[in-house]
């Protein structure tokens, strides 16, 4: 059986027409929404990563505060 292609090419068959468009348009409209979003024009409430989900993220610079007395020890495991 011969390839799709050459049978397009024979018009044997018709060219498959995707109900989405062209893709070479598809890609072309995604490509300009990277851009969108390298420039900043993306949404203003998520500053930092994961804040659009309500996820706080340490910026650099700032220490977390770790109780020492918290760490676990060998004989505290997690019975489950």
């Amino acid at each position: 059986m011969p390839k799709r292609e050459i049978l397009e090419d024979l018009e044997v068959l018709e060219p498959r027409i995707s109900p989405l468009g062209d893709i070479e348009d598809l890609l072309d409209e995604s490509e300009g929404d990277v851009e969108v979003l390298k420039n900043g024009a993306g949404s203003e409430s998520a500053d930092s990563p994961g804040e659009e989900f309500g996820e706080e993220t340490v910026e650099e610079g700032e220490r977390m505060d770790v109780d020492p007395s918290d760490k676990a020890s060998p004989d505290r495991r997690d019975s489950s």
